[in-house]
């Protein structure tokens, strides 16, 4: 272990998800989750609240996203992960819709521009391969070699998918593989494919 961030020094709130992705020559890590903010003796609500990290330099600071898209988004936040320095995306487990916001460095870390919502990819539970929506997300992954390209895992549908994103509203489906059962999934020749 190279490095051990106590509660603490990470907000004193409770992570749901993070990402680490190496931009240029640095590694740099995301952290999302809420915490308790009591507004009386017996009241009060969850904040959104977000940590980041660089691993190669070791600054870091807390983001201010309470508000807007954000608070609702991580009350049921799955996953996250960020691309080479321009979008965190989220899938939400309870919307299953892929969710994209701006972030931005200063200089040694990464935050989001804002606590609004700048991409919106709606599922359908029908989508095709070829067509233009992605299938009810839980899990995403954007391709280390290409931050266009969103890896998404779909309870729903029990099976991996391979988006490309067109613009802020909008992907391609390139490919679905798996599905519900023991049986295999498809036959050798299709396995690359």
């Amino acid at each position: 272990c190279l490095d051990v961030l106590d509660h603490t020094e990470i907000g004193s709130f409770r992570p749901r998800a993070m990402t680490v992705r190496t931009i240029g020559n640095q590694d740099f890590m995301m952290v999302a989750g809420n915490i308790w903010q009591r507004t009386s003796r017996r009241r009060g609500y969850w904040r959104a609240r977000m940590y980041t990290r660089n691993l190669t330099t070791g600054g870091s600071r807390t983001c201010d996203i309470d508000g807007g898209h954000f608070r609702p988004q991580i009350a049921h936040l799955w996953s996250m992960s960020m691309d080479d320095g321009n979008f965190l995306y989220m899938g939400n487990i309870l919307t299953r819709n892929i969710e994209g916001y701006a972030i931005q460095s200063d200089g040694n870390t990464y935050c989001p521009v804002d606590p609004n919502r700048d991409r919106h990819y709606v599922h359908d539970l029908n989508a095709a391969v070829g067509g233009t929506s992605i299938l009810p997300a839980v899990d995403i992954e954007i391709d280390p070699d290409d931050g266009d390209v969103m890896w998404l895992t779909s309870y729903a549908r029990d099976n991996i998918s391979k988006a490309t994103i067109v613009n802020d509203t909008t992907v391609t489906l390139n490919a679905t593989k798996g599905s519900w059962g023991r049986g295999d999934t498809t036959d050798d020749s299709d396995v690359n494919s």
